[in-house]
C-alpha cells in the first residue's frame, strides 16, 4: 500500500520551515513526532492544534477585524504564512471569504496596493526588460507552470487604469483557480506586464511600486500553458484573442468569463419567464468588452437554439456613452438617433436589461418602472464591479456585485445571485490544463455557461437566484470542468494522452487537497531472512575472521562480541 506521507526538502528544517515553506508549513499543527523530526521542537507553543482549530481561530480574528481591508490583509498574510491553511479557511466559508480576497475588496486591494503590500507575489516583467523575458522567467522558483493570468493594469475592474497596482487582480484569480478549481497553487503564475500608466494620480503617489511613466501604445505589444488575460483595455484584450487564440490556450476572462456566466444567468432566467432566449429582446448598457463578449455569445446561444445570424443579432441592442451602438457587428436600421437608455427603453422595449457599464445608479428607479411597466417579468442584470459601480442596488433589481438578501413587504425572502466570472473561470482553468485544451472556442464557453446553468434548481428560482449559491462554487467548477475535458476528447480539441475512461475520476485525482500531510518519516520493516540474513552472516565472519565458504551455521551473538 502507498504511503500517505509527504517528504519535507530536508535542507529546510527548524525556523527555516517559517520562511521558506509556505506550502508546507503547519503553524502549531505539528505533531509531536514531526516537530522533533523536523527541528521545530521548541520553536513552537507545547499544545498540538488541528487544522480544524485554526481555520477556527483565523475566523475569529477576521471577524474581529473594523473593516475588510483589513481583513484582506490578514488573509493575504496567512497565504505567503501557511497556503494550505489559506486554502482550508476559504473553502470553510466562502460566502464570507470570497468577497474579501476577490470582488469587491480586491478593489480596494488595488487603489492601496503601495500600502499594503508586505510580500511580493508574482512576477513582473516591465517595457524596459524587452530582450531579456527569458531570463527573468527563470527567476520563478516553480518550474511547472500550468496557468498564467496576466494584466497590464489598464483596466482593473470598474477602477480604470492602475498599472502595476492592478496586481491583486492575477493573485486573486490565481487563488481561485486553486480554491474553487482546485488547480494546484504552484501550477499558477499571477503575471504583470508593466508598461506604464496614464493614471497621474498614481505616477505623484510617493508609494506607487510600478514605473513612473506613460503607458505604451498597442503597438508595441508583441504550447500547453493556459493564459487568462484579465483586466486589459478592450483594444488590446481583443486584439490578444485574434492574435494568439488559435495557436496558444488562451482566454480573455472579461470578454469569454463574463459572457458565458451572464449567458448562464439568462438561460436560467428563461425558466422563470417561461421563455427561450431567441423569444427575448436585449438591451446592453455597456459596449466594452464585456458588453461585446455577452453580446456575442448571447449570438451563438441564439443559433444554437435554431435562430439564423441575422434573426440572432436583430434581438441585441447595445448602448455606450454616445448613445445606442449603429456600428458593426451590431448595426441598427430599425431605431433613430437614442442617447438616453430611457428613450432607448421605450423604443426598444427590451425585455432584459444587461448592464456593464459601470456607470454607479444608471438603471434608476424610473428605469426600472419602465421595464416593469413594458414587461410582466422583467430581467435586469446589474453586473459592474466592484458593488459601488454597480448599475442599481439589489433592492431595485437582482444580479450583478454582491448584495444581502431582500426582504420583501409581503414577508418573502429573495436571494440575489451575484452573476460573477468566478462561476466559470475556476472550472475553465481546470479543464483546460489538466487536458490541455487548444484553442479554447466560443463552442467551449456555451457549453461552460449551459452546464452551470443545468446546476441552477427549482429551488434556487423560487428564491430569485439566477445562479447556484456560493457555497456550491466548487461543485460547479468541477462540473463544468469535467463537461469540458469530455467535450474537448470528443472534438479533438485534447492535447493529452492517453485519453483517461473517467473523466471525474481524472479530474477528481488532480484537484489540490488543502489538507495537512503528514511529515513524519516513512518508517516501516523488512522481512527478516533471505537478504538481510545473507548480509548478517557476512558482516559477522567477518568480524571474527571466518571466510565466507567455512558459514554452515547461523552466527551466534557471543561470536560476534570477541
Amino acid at each position: 500500500m502507498a504511503s500517505n506521507k509527504l517528504g519535507v526538502d530536508q535542507r529546510s528544517r527548524g525556523h527555516s520551515l517559517f520562511t521558506q515553506q509556505p506550502p508546507f508549513f503547519k503553524g502549531a499543527a505539528y505533531s509531536l513526532n514531526e516537530r522533533q523530526v523536523l527541528g521545530l521542537h521548541g520553536l513552537l507553543p507545547p499544545a498540538v492544534l488541528t487544522q480544524s482549530d485554526q481555520v477556527q481561530s483565523v475566523l475569529t480574528n477576521l471577524y474581529a477585524l473594523e473593516d475588510d481591508l483589513g481583513r484582506y490583509n490578514t488573509l493575504m498574510s496567512l497565504q505567503d504564512r501557511n497556503e494550505k491553511l489559506f486554502y482550508k479557511t476559504v473553502r470553510s466559508n466562502l460566502e464570507y471569504l470570497i468577497p474579501l480576497i476577490y470582488t469587491p475588496t480586491v478593489g480596494k486591494a488595488c487603489l492601496n496596493y503601495g500600502m499594503i503590500l508586505r510580500r511580493p507575489r508574482g512576477l513582473y516583467i516591465t517595457i524596459n526588460d524587452k530582450g531579456h523575458v527569458r531570463s527573468i522567467l527563470r527567476n520563478w522558483p516553480e518550474k511547472r507552470v500550468k496557468a498564467v493570468v496576466m494584466t497590464d493594469g489598464e483596466r482593473i475592474l470598474g477602477l480604470g487604469d492602475l498599472g502595476a497596482q492592478g496586481m491583486g487582480i492575477p493573485i486573486g484569480k490565481c487563488a481561485l483557480y486553486t480554491a474553487l478549481g482546485g488547480v494546484d497553487p504552484r501550477a499558477c503564475l499571477p503575471l504583470m506586464i508593466d508598461v506604464g500608466t496614464n493614471n497621474e494620480s498614481l505616477l505623484e503617489n510617493e508609494f506607487y511600486l510600478g514605473l513612473r511613466q506613460k503607458r505604451i501604445g498597442t503597438e508595441q505589444y508583441g504550447p500547453n500553458v493556459s493564459i487568462q488575460f484579465e483586466d486589459l483595455a478592450n483594444k488590446n484584450g481583443f486584439a490578444f484573442l485574434e492574435r494568439y487564440g488559435k495557436d496558444y490556450i488562451v482566454f480573455n476572462d472579461d470578454i469569454q468569463g463574463a459572457a458565458a456566466v451572464a449567458l448562464a444567468g439568462l438561460i436560467s432566467s428563461t425558466r422563470i419567464t417561461k421563455t427561450s432566449l431567441s423569444d427575448n429582446k436585449y438591451l446592453l448598457y455597456g459596449a466594452g468588452a464585456a458588453g461585446t463578449g455577452i453580446a456575442n455569445i448571447l449570438v451563438a446561444a441564439m443559433k444554437d437554439e435554431g435562430a439564423s445570424d441575422a434573426q440572432a443579432r436583430s434581438r441585441i441592442y447595445m448602448m455606450d456613452s454616445k448613445g445606442l451602438l449603429v456600428k458593426m457587428p451590431f448595426v441598427r436600421d430599425d431605431v433613430g438617433h437614442v442617447e438616453r437608455l430611457s428613450d432607448a427603453i421605450t423604443q426598444i422595449r427590451p425585455s432584459v436589461l444587461i448592464g456593464a457599464a459601470a456607470v454607479p445608479g444608471a438603471f434608476t428607479r424610473d428605469i426600472l418602472n419602465m421595464m416593469a411597466t413594458i414587461n410582466k417579468r422583467p430581467v435586469i442584470f446589474a453586473l459592474s464591479n466592484p458593488t459601488e459601480k454597480a448599475e442599481c442596488t439589489a433592492e431595485a433589481a437582482f444580479n450583478g456585485s454582491p448584495f444581502p438578501e431582500i426582504r420583501l413587504p409581503s414577508g418573502q425572502e429573495f436571494y440575489p445571485s451575484q452573476g460573477n466570472n468566478y462561476y466559470v473561470f475556476p472550472g475553465v482553468a481546470m479543464a483546460v490544463t489538466s487536458a490541455q485544451i487548444r484553442p479554447l472556442t466560443q463552442d467551449l464557453f456555451l457549453a461552460a455557461a449551459k452546464a452551470l446553468a443545468g446546476l441552477v434548481t427549482e429551488e434556487d428560482l423560487a428564491v430569485g437566484r439566477t445562479y447556484p449559491p456560493v457555497s456550491k462554487l466548487p461543485e460547479v467548477a468541477h462540473k463544468i470542468a469535467v463537461e469540458l475535458v469530455t467535450r474537448s476528447f470528443a472534438n479533438g480539441t485534447a492535447q493529452y494522452q492517453p485519453e483517461p475512461a473517467d473523466k471525474v475520476e481524472f479530474i477528481r485525482s488532480l484537484t489540490y487537497d488543502p489538507s495537512y500531510a503528514d511529515f513524519t518519516p516513512d518508517y516501516y520493516e523488512w522481512p527478516s531472512g533471505g537478504h538481510e540474513l545473507y548480509w548478517t552472516n557476512r558482516i559477522a565472519s567477518a568480524l571474527v575472521g571466518i571466510s565466507d565458504e567455512n558459514i554452515p551455521r547461523r552466527i551466534e551473538e557471543s561470536e560476534i562480541n570477541v
